[in-house]
């Protein structure tokens, strides 16, 4: 009677710790379809952030700017201002992006002197909106890992996507192939986005084969030069998301 309560309670232990995993992936599965749903509403939302502008050379990480900025889904538009410049060298001090009749266009106000003293420039992008650097619509997430985030958990997404790196030398104009690396970070409790990170060092290393290619060397070559080397400059920018999903 004893071996046959203790085969019962062993039993009963197991089937218990089985519920517990059911349970505990079953809640894993909703706030993974509910992180989905916040990012396909982010990426048609309006929000405020300051992003962190870093330069990444020789893997060392160095914070180089701080803009606040806001982004207006429909009609789209986008605000940037400087709040932070520790070496007082960055040239974009200001930026408006905006729609007019189907294309995008941007006035910068830009530090064109020794004197500090700035100018605007307008001009029209090339077919994008500025967002689409880390916002662009379409994209595939892929769950990463969970991470704190100032002490509360985020799920953590992983998305890439294809872009064209377009360098135009003294001698040729080179066009190649890149991918930019993006990661967002969800709250599922507060259903927000709370942070992106973006990583153009696919960009940037497509840039500096293009650099040997404009003299002379095979892509092959150039390619295999860059690989070996440890002398890589890109730049990586973290979004803080503020407010999001705000009615216009």
């Amino acid at each position: 009677m004893i071996i046959l309560r203790n085969k019962r309670i062993v039993s009963l232990v197991a089937i218990l710790a089985m519920i517990a995993l059911i349970s505990v992936y079953a809640l894993k599965c909703q706030q993974r379809n509910t992180a989905s749903d916040i990012l396909a509403d982010f990426l048609k939302s309006n929000y405020d952030y300051i992003v962190t502008n870093y330069e990444i050379e020789n893997g060392k990480s160095k914070m180089i700017a701080v803009y606040k900025g806001n982004v207006v889904y429909e009609p789209y538009q986008q605000h940037e201002i400087l709040i932070e410049d520790p070496t007082g060298k960055i040239e974009l001090l200001e930026a408006n992006y905006y729609e007019k009749e189907g294309e995008f266009f941007y006035d910068r106000k830009i530090r064109t002197d020794s004197d500090g003293n700035p100018t605007w420039l307008t001009g029209k992008r090339s077919g994008r909106r500025y967002a689409d650097l880390y916002s662009k619509e379409g994209l595939l997430f892929n769950f990463s890992h969970t991470e704190k985030v100032k002490g509360i958990n985020n799920l953590v997404f992983i998305a890439e996507y294809e872009d064209t790196m377009v360098y135009v030398g003294d001698k040729k104009t080179i066009k190649l192939p890149c991918t930019i690396h993006l990661e967002y970070y969800v709250d599922p409790n507060k259903k927000m986005v709370t942070k992106i990170l973006y990583d153009n060092e696919d960009y940037a290393r497509a840039t500096e084969v293009a650099k040997l290619m404009n003299e002379g060397i095979s892509q092959k070559e150039a390619e295999k030069r860059i690989s070996d080397s440890s002398d890589l400059h890109s730049v990586k920018m973290i979004f803080e998301i503020l407010l999001f999903n705000e009615e216009g």
